[in-house]
């Protein structure tokens, strides 16, 4: 029930992004963290709705242009990690990569390009190249996200708020063979690359 007081919460910040504080979901107690245990499953044949609440952090990574696709001679690639909370996980981490293709838009890259050996370690191996983001929880569940065009708003030096929507393109664990489709809402520090992201999505089994 906290969970989804936070994250009611959260939403309803969105509508005036550039006053949005980061979430502090780091400091939730684990007992105000919502699961579904272990031993109920997701049924087949339905739709859920999800939701995750996460802290980032961006770090860009530019890199000569082999794409020749793209007409630029280099390369933004905008890797991150975040933490925060997901509906159906509980506590959980989030694994994100973006390639730039202009000032204000982005589109996913591999996730693996970055963070394949960690997401390795975590039993997570042969991840399509289409999946640009990753949240799993500490049990190995996973949602493999693809990433569609993401467009940034600058409001001020330290604040840009963004819009994507994704694809759900599989997962493991309790989400394997999962699909569905998002939205993506977001600010970050183009500065310091710190930020928030809140993902509403339908899951279907």
């Amino acid at each position: 029930m906290a969970l989804l007081c936070l994250i009611f919460l959260a939403s309803s910040c969105m509508t005036g992004l550039e006053e949005v504080e980061e979430v502090q979901v780091s400091e939730l107690p684990e007992e105000e963290i919502s699961e579904i245990p272990e031993s109920e499953n997701l049924r087949r044949g339905r739709t859920f709705k999800y939701i995750e609440v996460f802290s980032n952090q961006i770090t860009p990574i530019v890199v000569p242009n082999e794409n020749p696709n793209i007409r630029v001679d280099q390369l933004t690639f905008l890797p991150g990690t975040g933490k925060g909370v997901a509906r159906f996980m509980g506590r959980a981490t989030s694994y994100i990569n973006q390639v730039a293709t202009s000032e204000t838009t982005s589109i996913g890259a591999p996730v693996t390009q970055f963070y394949g050996e960690e997401l390795a370690k975590l039993g997570l191996k042969k991840i399509p190249d289409e999946v640009s983001s990753v949240t799993v929880d500490r049990r190995g569940n996973a949602i493999f996200f693809k990433s569609l065009e993401n467009t940034a708003t600058p409001i001020r030096e330290t604040l840009t708020v963004f819009v994507a929507e994704v694809e759900i393109i599989g997962g493991t664990g309790r989400f394997r063979g999962v699909s569905g489709e998002g939205i993506v809402e977001g600010k970050f520090n183009p500065i310091t690359g710190k930020g928030g992201t809140i993902v509403k999505a339908s899951l279907r089994f």
